[in-house]
């Protein structure tokens, strides 16, 4: 296999990869940086880099990956049955040089600094972590919006961080039992 690459000066270069090598490429992708080394060779006029083992290629990116912060439903407290259900908030997260060790949330209120609880989340496949944050106890005129805080660490320690604003709807009345 081919994986042109561009160094930090947009000069570019092909690794060629042989199957006899045994190096697995499958997880790189397009603008993720790499790192490789190995026999420099020429075709076609050209210069081309000949890793032999897999520690000759591998993707230069230490630290965990937070790809994305979800929550269901999607805007809480609009209609039923998702009135005072609790929301559910995952994450998409993985480690391009190791694994998971573990991922966690932190909530709090948008109009405080005080953090309401920090939730170990739930890995549920696919790369994807869950915890469950309750819904807005109040029935004031006035609500607020979750501010989530999802952190990551991997097997060597490295931890990033990322956070999402979940805009809670303002409580609807709901009506229930009509009768005739």
């Amino acid at each position: 296999a081919n994986v042109n690459i561009e160094d930090e000066n947009g000069r570019q270069l092909t690794v060629r990869v042989w199957d006899s090598t045994g190096i697995d490429i499958s997880r790189l992708k397009r603008g993720v940086p790499i790192k490789a080394t190995g026999a420099v060779g020429i075709f076609s006029n050209r210069s081309q880099l000949l890793p032999a083992y897999q520690d000759h290629i591998f993707i230069d990116i230490a630290e965990p990956i937070i790809d994305d912060i979800y929550w269901e439903p999607e805007n809480p407290y609009v209609g039923i049955p998702y009135v005072d259900d609790p929301i559910t908030v995952k994450a998409v997260v993985f480690d391009y040089d190791g694994f998971i060790e573990n991922v966690t949330l932190t909530y709090r209120l948008e109009s405080q600094n005080a953090i309401l609880d920090t939730l170990f989340m739930q890995h549920v496949g696919n790369d994807v972590y869950s915890a469950n944050i309750p819904s807005l106890d109040t029935y004031t005129q006035w609500e607020d919006n979750y501010v989530v805080s999802v952190s990551a660490e991997d097997n060597d320690g490295n931890v990033t961080t990322r956070t999402r604003r979940i805009p809670v709807m303002k409580r609807r009345p709901i009506i229930y039992d009509i009768s005739f």
